[in-house]
């Protein structure tokens, strides 16, 4: 943009705008009956950082502003018969649908190198962080190979809250936050602000280098005191799916919790600072099954960079997740266990346009779907 983008950063401030289209198809399976669906959306991400220190201001503040805009459509549940969206993208218009929402203003100050606190409205998908299945526009396409999904039930995508963070060394990082159970995407969020509770999360991330390979290990939990609707309901409930008006009370207990497990670990790497290359991946969640639709899950993969001649900024991996349903939740409708395996390849077109073709085999948690075949195509356009 001639200079004054690149001036602004060494002044603290850095403006960056994602948008990135998907189209999936649901070619076969699923609760479809054989028809081929398709769906277009599309979704924006503008990401504004500022650093109060390189400002001229004080030293050790950070301001992060994130705005998002969604349009279109997903494959939905209904379509597919799975419990976790084909595309992660879909789990964004729950909060908000074809609309642009700021859905994080987070105030960081460090008070010294290895500690800092923040507060604000928060962006939550960036937790439970892994080198090769984490970030959606550019690795794995399915909500089941990203942020461990026993956690949605507890921690809201985006809420108002406070935490801190510890740096004992620069290998080691662990936050700690108490956040408001009931925030959403499209409002402030002050007039709801703990009326229901809290939710406490905490995460601990140590950097590992066994025989000199880069890696991590990261271990977390969240418990909430909100009240909860309980998995273990009347069947008679089951009557209202058909239209039938049914009063039955329904049964609630007070409190939900989840823990998680990830790592990620370089096998083979073929730079000196461990960038490019190929590793693996796994992922163990486990949830309060009153509550929590999913009460174990698994996920396991590789993933990697860079391993073709001339093909520096590539991505791809092949990944598989298995969740298991809560106890409480099987019955009629639901089984006992819902499966997915994904593969994609993420092509840097241009250092700012990224084509990621993805292919997913789907096993459905609905008893009436059948084996679900997906192909997908996203193109990333950085600004």
């Amino acid at each position: 943009m001639g200079g004054p983008r690149n001036a602004l950063a060494t002044k603290g401030i850095n403006l960056d705008v994602d948008l990135v289209h998907s189209l999936q198809g649901l070619n076969s399976g699923g609760l479809a009956n054989d028809s081929v669906l398709y769906r277009y959306g599309g979704h924006a991400e503008y990401l504004l950082n500022v650093d109060t220190g390189k400002l001229g201001l004080w030293p050790g503040g950070f301001l992060k502003l994130k705005g998002e805009s969604q349009f279109g459509s997903y494959l939905q549940g209904n379509e597919t018969g799975t419990l976790l969206p084909p595309d992660a993208a879909a789990l964004y218009p729950l909060p908000f649908d074809e609309e642009t929402t700021l859905t994080s203003v987070v105030f960081t100050q460090f008070l010294a190198k290895f500690f800092g606190l923040y507060l604000g409205k928060l962006d939550t998908f960036s937790g439970d962080a892994n080198a090769f299945a984490h970030e959606w526009k550019t690795q794995f396409m399915s909500a089941g190979l990203g942020p461990n999904p026993v956690t949605f039930t507890t921690v809201p995508y985006s809420t108002l809250g406070a935490g801190v963070l510890l740096l004992p060394t620069e290998s080691v990082l662990f936050n700690f936050s108490a956040l408001s159970p009931d925030g959403t995407a499209n409002s402030a969020g002050f007039d709801d602000l703990y009326k229901e509770g809290v939710v406490l999360a905490g995460e601990l991330r140590v950097e590992v280098k066994p025989f000199g390979l880069p890696g991590h290990q990261l271990i977390g939990g969240t418990w909430s005191s909100k009240t909860f609707n309980t998995l273990e309901q009347d069947p008679r409930l089951l009557l209202t799916l058909i239209g039938l008006p049914i009063s039955v009370p329904i049964r609630q207990q007070s409190g939900s919790w989840s823990a998680y497990y990830n790592f990620d670990q370089f096998v083979y790497t073929t730079t000196a600072d461990g960038s490019e290359g190929f590793g693996i991946f796994g992922r163990i969640g486990l949830g309060d099954r009153n509550t929590n639709p999913l009460e174990q899950f698994y996920s396991v993969g590789i993933g990697g960079q860079g391993m073709l001649p001339g093909r520096a900024r590539d991505r791809f991996g092949i990944g598989f997740y298995y969740g298991r349903l809560s106890s409480d939740l099987r019955g009629l409708l639901l089984d006992s266990s819902a499966w997915g395996l994904e593969v994609f390849y993420n092509i840097a077109a241009t250092n700012w346009l990224f084509v990621t073709p993805d292919i997913q085999v789907i096993e459905p948690a609905a008893k009436q779907a059948s084996t679900a075949f997906l192909t997908g195509l996203r193109v990333q356009m950085r600004f």
